[in-house]
């Protein structure tokens, strides 16, 4: 079986050392350590910030669930007059048939 040939795989090696890894993680720790002590953090403050956030988004889902559904509505009727003109016209078409094959 030519199509199927067992390949070596070789060891999987990361994109950064250890080293670099931990280097990266010691400055997101500082960097976050200094905007805890350069600013006044207001755990407050950030939790109705995301209460306000939820709030909008809330709003945001419900307007556009309310558009769909006016959207939806008119789209129904619309087809609902295409059924009614379709109808017509068959009704229509059925009597000029009928009153064709009357003459013969």
């Amino acid at each position: 079986m030519a199509y199927f040939r067992a390949h070596t795989q070789k060891a999987h090696t990361p994109a950064f050392s250890e080293d670099a890894e931990a280097l990266l993680d010691a400055q997101d720790m500082e960097d976050s350590f200094q905007e805890a002590e350069g600013s006044s953090w207001d755990w407050e403050e950030e939790a109705e910030e995301r209460e306000a956030q939820r709030d909008r988004y809330r709003l945001f889902h419900g307007a556009t669930d309310f558009f769909s559904a006016v959207v939806g509505t008119v789209c129904i009727l619309i087809l609902i007059a295409f059924i009614v003109s379709l109808l017509s016209w068959v009704q229509s078409d059925l009597t000029q048939s009928f009153s064709l094959l009357g003459n013969i």
